[in-house]
């Protein structure tokens, strides 16, 4: 590989400017919204393979929001190698489903006999599908997170979000994308459900917890016919590139620090960063 490095008078490489080098990275989207059913938290994608090319094109870091709409999904994470009009996508992460949706993680169903939408493979878990029987009001189905599937509603006792999954891509360890609690199967009936660990939101009868921000966690729900419908939770991008060849040149106030030879740069909302 060409290139060249700058040393110190000790002889310390201080930076190493090359043709290319890799980083690693996670992407968590945007949760999705709980509505009877418990929203599906945003899918998580992981690796250790980024190739960034110095001098070349700056790559585009699209944090996806949550959803606040029972009508949507929470918003895909992307890495862009260009412009966000023009340029390649290289990395995905699928926003979470709202209630019954497919997504990342797929979102909890809530009328009876029904069941949860399917979660992208690799990414996250179905959501729960709902209890009770025809003719009755059903319990809802948790939302499915990174490291478990969704609750199944059983009877008139809703089902729990699904479980994130721990990572330590922030330089400590962090639990993403849980899935929001399952609703409450009627008013004779005032039942809650948790949130899963890693930011989903919680459901009771009367409140429904949002998922938590940059974090992609599911929401929760409340009674449907109340209009209670929590929202997901924002997602978040993390880089960890070699100090060593960090350019430093960033757009949108990521946070930066060091972990040993890594430089993290971590943004919870949109920005770039130019190899």
């Amino acid at each position: 590989m060409f290139g060249y490095a700058i040393h110190n008078n000790g002889g310390q490489v201080i930076k190493q400017l090359i043709g290319a080098y890799t980083a690693n990275y996670l992407l968590v989207a945007g949760g999705g919204s709980g509505n009877g059913g418990g929203g599906g938290a945003g899918g998580v994608v992981t690796n250790t393979n980024l190739t960034l090319h110095s001098g070349g094109p700056a790559y585009s870091l699209v944090v996806g929001a949550g959803s606040a709409s029972t009508s949507a999904n929470g918003e895909n994470t992307e890495v862009i190698r260009g412009s966000t009009g023009g340029g390649q996508q290289i990395v995905l992460a699928t926003g979470g489903g709202r209630a019954y949706q497919v997504g990342g993680s797929g979102g909890g169903a809530w009328e009876p006999t029904s069941s949860g939408g399917a979660g992208t493979s690799g990414q996250g878990n179905r959501g729960g599908n709902a209890g009770g029987s025809v003719g009755d009001y059903g319990a809802g189905g948790g939302g499915g997170g990174k490291g478990a599937a969704g609750t199944n509603g059983s009877g008139k006792t809703p089902g729990a979000g699904g479980n994130g999954s721990a990572s330590s891509y922030s330089g400590t360890s962090v639990t993403y994308a849980g899935g929001g609690g399952g609703g409450s199967p009627d008013g004779r009936f005032q039942r809650s459900a948790s949130g899963g660990n890693g930011g989903g939101g919680n459901s009771s009868f009367n409140s429904a917890g949002n998922g938590g921000t940059n974090l992609g966690g599911g929401g929760g729900t409340g009674y449907p016919p109340n209009g209670k419908s929590g929202s997901g939770g924002s997602g978040i991008v993390i880089l960890q590139i070699p100090t060593v060849s960090y350019s430093g040149a960033v757009t949108g106030s990521p946070n930066v620090s060091t972990s040993g030879t890594l430089t993290i740069v971590k943004y919870t909302g949109s920005g770039t960063y130019s190899p």
